[in-house]
């Protein structure tokens, strides 16, 4: 709303405001045919909740198109397009999506489950110095990595505002957080124990880089031609709602259905992935670099 209250021509438009004194451009643009100011009353009528709908489905749309959908790089993933629907895609775009959606949360999910599943079938072996440095810290990079995202990140913000948006899935939204967090558990737990089981400096730095990989696989695979029909499409609506329904609101027969309703946000879900989830992985990787720290002088180095 506040975003949607600095846009003069949208608050003209909808009659909520008349313009004294402009300069030539402004009243070029603005003021050809002044309309009367909005008749309606202030209270909580269908005319002022319709006032206060379409101010806040246009700043959404405004922001969502200038920021939020500026940067593919900006917290999206494959799960966040994925969630989008017709008409934003179209059929055959949706259903890539999709496939591609449900076969980078499998990925997430076994992968690292098969590859901790390898690590502690192999046998023991003596620890060497060298391993032993590098493998405390690549614990201490997981134990940093893990710290970023302590409050609230990039992709919980972007799932956060999607939600709002009628056009996004809330439940696919919050799946595909979901399958992130799973992942980001299993990958807090197995980093330790794979650490633990590799004992040469080549096992490590593989080991590591491999579950690491698997946390950004959604996220690589966000296309700046998808994120561009994601712009095209709130900057249409956008449009349209300062165009036309910024004016047919105030006429007799206009149906209250023409104006996209915000849905609720689904916050008791993401403060709990945002917080439990980080406590928990940030606890295992504490304790697991200081049992690093302390394993050889328990079970003593090679020979």
């Amino acid at each position: 709303i506040a975003e949607a209250l600095q846009d003069m021509a949208l608050l003209h438009q909808m009659g909520l405001i008349r313009c004294t004194k402009l300069d030539d451009h402004a009243r070029d643009d603005i003021l050809r045919n002044e309309p009367p100011l909005f008749n309606g009353d202030y209270e909580n009528t269908p005319m002022a909740r319709r006032v206060v709908s379409i101010l806040a489905m246009a700043g959404l749309r405004k922001v969502s198109m200038d920021t939020i959908m500026a940067d593919p790089d900006d917290g999206w993933d494959i799960y966040c397009l994925a969630s989008g629907s017709y008409p934003i895609f179209d059929h055959t775009d949706a259903f890539y999506l999709s496939f591609v959606a449900i076969t980078c949360a499998t990925l997430q999910i076994l992968a690292p489950i098969f590859l901790i599943y390898r690590a502690i079938e192999g046998e023991l072996e003596d620890l060497t110095y060298d391993t032993y440095i590098v493998r405390f810290l690549f614990g201490v990079f997981a134990v940093c990595y893990e710290y970023k995202t302590w409050d609230i990140d990039d992709e919980e913000r972007v799932v956060a505002w999607l939600c709002f948006l009628p056009e996004f899935s809330t439940r696919k939204l919050i799946m595909g957080m979901l399958v992130n967090k799973i992942s980001r558990l299993i990958v807090s737990v197995g980093i330790i124990m794979v650490l633990l089981r590799s004992y040469t400096v080549l096992d490590v730095m593989l080991n590591s880089l491999a579950l690491y990989f698997i946390l950004d696989v959604d996220n690589s695979l966000v296309s700046d031609a998808f994120m561009e029909k994601l712009k095209r499409y709130q900057r249409e609506e956008f449009y349209n709602l300062k165009s036309k329904t910024s004016v047919e609101y105030r006429l007799p027969g206009f149906e209250e259905d023409e104006i996209p309703k915000l849905k609720v946000l689904p916050a008791n879900y993401i403060i709990f992935a945002s917080h439990w989830v980080t406590d928990f992985c940030m606890a295992v990787l504490a304790i697991g670099c200081i049992f690093m720290l302390v394993e050889p002088f328990i079970f003593g180095w090679s020979a």
